[in-house]
């Protein structure tokens, strides 16, 4: 796989935090494992920028 741009990058990281709300919802994740994947998500993030 490639290497991402900075901006792709963020996009892919909301796309994940957007599915794991889509999992959550329909109960197939827990709000711990929400949060966790946020968290890092966040981190991640900022590191991009």
């Amino acid at each position: 796989m490639p290497k991402m741009t900075k901006a792709a990058g963020r996009r892919r990281l909301s796309e994940i935090v957007s599915k794991a709300k889509k999992l959550f919802m329909v109960g197939y994740i827990s709000t711990k494992d929400l949060e966790a994947i946020e968290r890092i998500a966040k981190t991640r993030s900022k590191q991009l920028k």
